[in-house]
């Protein structure tokens, strides 16, 4: 049976807010990030994680289904922005 995944691009200054132990990525360093190192993706299983709604929400971005992810990131303008997977970009400071 196939996995009920879904995934979310969430822009750099609100992936610290992310709770790694809730979605299948384990930390910062897992996530997959653009190539300019502005916003990541992650995914999990089931029900979308608090955190994930949260953070969505305040962006107004949306989840994605795995095939429609799979589809963007195919196609050239997704490996243009997608393809390369560099390294993490440098985790922002919380403000005190």
């Amino acid at each position: 049976m196939a996995r009920d995944l879904s995934y979310a691009k969430i822009p750099i200054a609100s992936a610290k807010a992310i709770k790694f132990a809730e979605v299948l990525e384990t930390s910062w360093e897992t996530a997959r990030w653009d190539n300019a190192g502005t916003e990541c993706m992650v995914h999990w299983e089931g029900k979308t994680p608090r955190t994930i709604q949260d953070i969505l929400k305040q962006t107004g971005g949306t989840t994605n289904s795995r095939a429609k992810m799979l589809t963007l990131i195919d196609s050239s303008a997704g490996k243009a922005v997608w393809g390369d997977q560099p390294v993490p970009p440098q985790k922002p400071k919380t403000k005190k």
